[in-house]
């Protein structure tokens, strides 16, 4: 009973990531498309010829280079800063005994709770380039 459980778990957990990776899938072959079979009337689940224009073009006519440079330095540098900040916080917690540590600790699950996004954008809305 409980192996058959498991394994209806996992095809359960199987089938509902087939159904969130085939949008993903989709826009991925719709990119290599040319524009004319995209705006086609007929379904087509896949290209008819390998098309890099879509990606020579959106390179050429954007500032794509600097997006994707902007969103790897964003994303090292505040995986930088948690993974530093959790450690130190971390080691400290557990191996050190002082007072208001239940305190501490209840403020670090706490902040926890808020999305790390939303500070990003409330930061960035803050600097000066923006005004």
């Amino acid at each position: 009973m409980k192996k058959t459980r498991s394994v209806g778990f996992q095809l359960f957990a199987l089938a509902l990531g087939v159904i969130v990776l085939i949008p993903v899938l989709y826009a991925l072959s719709v990119s290599f498309m040319k524009p004319d079979e995209i705006l086609s009337r007929e379904v087509n689940l896949l290209p008819r010829s390998f098309y890099l224009g879509n990606y020579i073009a959106a390179f050429q006519k954007t500032t794509l280079t600097r997006f994707l440079l902007n969103s790897f330095v964003m994303t090292v540098g505040s995986s930088t800063v948690r993974l530093v900040t959790a450690g130190t916080a971390a080691f400290a917690l557990s191996f050190y005994n002082f007072r208001g540590k239940q305190a501490m600790f209840l403020l670090i699950i706490g902040t926890m709770m808020i999305p790390p996004d939303l500070l990003i954008v409330k930061t960035i809305e803050r600097l000066p380039i923006w005004a």
